[in-house]
């Protein structure tokens, strides 16, 4: 590009930064381009593949130090470039295939139970229960509907039968608890639970999402359901120890900050406005959140603000590149980006 230097009619000045050959630009953002598919193509490995995840990790370990003495001995771009990005990878494979393909200790100890049978576990609760009402048009053909069901996350130590005095074995994993009866317990508490075990079921129809996979990704293995919340029992505080102290402190700062919230959003007539307010800034969903939740799927916008925000970021940030790549087209750049989100939009139904 030639422009004219200012303050002098009779100069020139050459930027050759202003036009760069498309050759040039694909050098610059092929690094970054590289690393995106490496980790994609690992999470898919992950995912889908059936390698356990330590063997994943050693590849990750060994080819992430070939890496390394190629970039301190030979100094060959090319040998360094392919063993970061096969570290990359393997890396993700195998952070995946750990946290959603790989069942925990709890759900392998349970997995041979057939749904309903009776099971006595301890642990820590990690939440205060939340009440459950269903709504909707299929509501009435729920048990959730004909009285409220509760529900609270516990983090499982042992596991055992119901007829011995204390469960013995040692486990790990966590489980919801629903009770039909508001359970008097707080996080952090060490509890004794006896109730039914259940699966978590697939989804029913195509356009239902599926809680196994929700419910892997955070360590859950399943329900536990009791009818009364007697079976809920409490064990001495000398049984406590430090996870409980660290539930119990993360607690008071979330109760703390749901208070200062509450005190923000009470002056709000709006219940669903207040509960949208919950949900987006503490995760708490409580029933007055049902109707939006439902007007939220129905539109798209819930789908847009939980998993496919990330999917047309990626997609955003691929269509910019690939512009880049081939001229500098500015504020027309903004566009283009969001013709192909657009395109994008349109082409898969945003529903969740």
């Amino acid at each position: 590009m030639i422009s004219r230097a200012p303050g002098d009619d009779a100069s020139f000045v050459i930027d050759p930064a202003a036009h760069v050959r498309p050759g040039r630009r694909l050098r610059r953002c092929g690094p970054a381009l590289s690393l995106f598919a490496a980790a994609a193509a690992g999470a898919a490995l992950g995912r889908f593949g059936r390698t356990p995840p330590v063997l994943w990790f050693v590849g990750a370990a060994a080819t992430a130090g070939c890496a390394t003495l190629t970039a301190f001995w030979s100094r060959r771009r090319v040998e360094f470039a392919v063993c970061a990005l096969a570290a990359t990878a393997l890396l993700l494979a195998g952070w995946t295939a750990l946290r959603v393909a790989t069942p925990t200790p709890l759900e392998r100890r349970l997995a041979d139970l057939p749904d309903g049978a009776v099971v006595m576990v301890e642990g820590v609760v990690e939440d205060r229960p939340a009440a459950f009402v269903a709504q909707g048009v299929f509501a009435p053909f729920s048990r959730a509907h004909r009285q409220p069901q509760w529900r609270f996350a516990l983090r499982t130590r042992r596991v055992g039968s119901p007829g011995a005095a204390s469960a013995r074995e040692r486990t790990r994993g966590k489980l919801w608890v629903w009770s039909a009866q508001q359970p008097a317990v707080e996080p952090g508490q060490r509890v004794r639970v006896v109730g039914a075990w259940r699966t978590l079921r697939p989804p029913t129809n195509p356009g239902e999402a599926d809680r196994r996979l929700y419910a892997r990704e955070r360590g859950f293995a399943g329900e536990l359901r009791v009818e009364d919340a007697s079976t809920i029992t409490h064990i001495s505080a000398a049984g406590s120890g430090a996870p409980g102290a660290v539930h119990r402190l993360v607690w008071r700062v979330r109760t703390r900050a749901a208070r200062a919230l509450d005190a923000l959003t009470n002056p709000i007539a709006d219940p669903q406005t207040r509960a949208l307010a919950r949900a987006l800034l503490l995760g708490e969903r409580t029933a007055a959140l049902a109707p939006l939740q439902e007007a939220g799927q129905a539109t798209g916008l819930a789908h847009i603000l939980a998993i496919s925000g990330l999917h047309m970021a990626a997609i955003a940030w691929l269509a910019a590149a690939a512009l880049r790549l081939f001229r500098d087209w500015g504020r027309l750049e903004l566009l283009l980006v969001g013709a192909v989100v657009l395109l994008y939009a349109a082409a898969l139904p945003l529903r969740a």
